[in-house]
């Protein structure tokens, strides 16, 4: 997976727990860096942050959806952000995430999340 934060502490707690539980994760501290990782490898999820300073989630997801379906354009992608309102749920989705989740993301729920978009036909 392709784990994007601006957030350094967040972005390294996150991976490490999301290695623990057995994902293979990249990281990226920006969305111009997510998308110069995605040139050299394709992930089978994003998980990116929707706030970050110059280019935010929502542009990142656009310069992705804009790659087409090779170079990963369709490639599955969850938001979190601390922005928890119904109409920021909406627009998330509305932006071609799959799924929403607010900050503080349980890493349960990110799991779940993570499988839910990977691996939609099973259990």
């Amino acid at each position: 997976m392709l784990l994007v934060d601006d957030d350094v502490d967040e972005l390294a707690m996150l991976a490490d727990l999301l290695s623990d539980a057995g994902a293979e994760v990249d990281t990226a501290s920006s969305a111009h860096d997510a998308i110069r990782q995605l040139s050299q490898r394709v992930p089978d999820v994003i998980v990116s942050d929707i706030s970050m300073p110059g280019c935010d989630g929502y542009h990142l997801l656009r310069m992705v959806r804009a790659r087409g379906p090779q170079r990963g354009g369709s490639t599955p992608a969850i938001a979190i952000t601390g922005k928890a309102t119904p109409a920021d749920h909406t627009r998330a989705l509305l932006a071609s995430y799959h799924v929403h989740l607010t900050k503080p993301i349980r890493i349960v729920d990110l799991l779940v999340a993570i499988r839910s978009v990977v691996d939609p036909g099973r259990g």
